[in-house]
């Protein structure tokens, strides 16, 4: 039995955490045994990280961790406050960090193993380079094109790890551009589909009242934040409700109150509340995904977008932004990808074009999860 540590930041609706538990529903127990360090312990997949143990929470990395103006309760921010200021005053005086430095501690203080995971690079990593491990491995989830994406490789020690998997060969090219001096240890290694779970998930019963489906429904999920772009919908369905297309348009996912007023802002500007609707995050997305007609992409970058996966399994057709990673997943068979400008003309086609959209509609997802793990676990060995 072979010791696997995985280390990731937190357990909060997003990518990270729902490809590791992809991976972790699919990994052989009978081979490796699993424990998970997780930064701070606090969303939606808090308890649902399967075939692992979750280690003990580290207090000082996870008020660190947090964001003090989302804080309600006075009580609980006043040490979260207090220990964000000596941060800052050993930072200005001794030029030391001390949540890197606790984190390092926290590598430190885990144990012995055959194999340490960073599963995102930046905090994760920090905890797993001092990890005493038989080899090393870091996750690359961003598109290192760009800037506020390669953040977390600024203070990340990629030397220290013997082998970074990137999850598209986009990933890896645009990491490549910025440290082509770790050419020979970068590999890529798609994320795992789940998707047994995710049809499974898909027929549970939605709650939510504002989701209809009497008109050509369009779903976009993700965190409302800058990368995914969301602020471009409610020009985007301007031009359709002009057009007198009958449709709705739901977005799906919380984030910033700032990024999420200036979505709102946009849907009030151009006028579209009846058709464009923001349903906030919602722990389950797959009921929404499946009884869409059609799922559309706008992030301005992704390393490898799940949800384009997910959608694919249920069988709902796709547009989206003409990113790297698009042309990688997708084929013409089975998606639309072009820049924003063309969006509300390819949703008119697809709307008016039943041939068109059928032939979408009739691609099968190839699951090539078995090829996936084998890949996985020669990463291990």
């Amino acid at each position: 039995m072979r010791k696997i540590l995985i280390c990731i930041p937190d357990f909060k609706q997003g990518g990270i955490p729902r490809c590791l538990q992809s991976l972790l529903m699919n990994i052989d127990v009978t081979k490796y045994s699993v424990d998970l360090i997780c930064l701070s312990q606090k969303g939606p997949y808090k308890g649902k990280m399967p075939n692992c143990r979750v280690l003990k929470e580290d207090y000082m990395v996870s008020q660190l961790m947090v964001h003090t103006k989302k804080i309600k309760n006075r009580f609980l921010c006043i040490p979260t406050l207090g220990l964000k200021v000596l941060r800052n005053i050993v930072l200005k005086v001794f030029k030391k960090d001390i949540l890197f430095m606790r984190l390092q501690q926290l590598g430190k203080n885990a144990g012995e193993y055959d194999v340490a995971i960073a599963y995102a690079e930046g905090l994760p990593a920090k905890v797993i380079e001092t990890v005493s491990a038989k080899r090393k491995l870091v996750w690359i989830h961003n598109d290192y094109a760009f800037e506020g994406a390669s953040a977390g490789g600024k203070f990340t020690d990629f030397e220290k790890f013997d082998i970074i998997c990137c999850v598209s060969k986009a990933t890896e090219l645009s990491f490549g551009k910025v440290y082509s001096q770790l050419k020979e240890k970068t590999t890529v290694l798609y994320n795992v589909v789940n998707e047994d779970f995710i049809k499974q998930k898909a027929n549970e019963t939605i709650a939510d009242t504002r989701f209809t489906t009497d008109v050509f429904i369009i779903v976009s999920v993700g965190r409302v934040c800058a990368q995914k772009s969301f602020g471009v919908i409610p020009n985007i369905a301007s031009v359709l409700k002009k057009q007198g297309l009958k449709f709705k348009w739901y977005i799906i996912g919380g984030g910033p109150e700032d990024e999420y007023a200036m979505v709102v802002d946009n849907i009030n500007k151009e006028q579209v509340n009846d058709v464009v609707i923001m349903l906030g995050e919602k722990d389950n997305p797959y009921p929404y995904i499946r009884k869409a007609d059609l799922y559309v992409l706008t992030s301005i970058y992704e390393s490898y977008p799940t949800v384009i996966n997910e959608a694919r399994v249920l069988g709902v057709p796709i547009l989206s932004n003409n990113i790297p990673p698009a042309y990688e997943m997708l084929s013409d068979s089975e998606a639309i990808i072009c820049p924003y400008e063309r969006m509300a003309e390819e949703i008119e086609r697809l709307i008016k074009d039943k041939a068109l959209y059928a032939g979408l509609k009739s691609h099968v997802f190839v699951n090539k999860n078995d090829e996936i793990m084998n890949g996985f676990y020669k990463l291990l060995n």
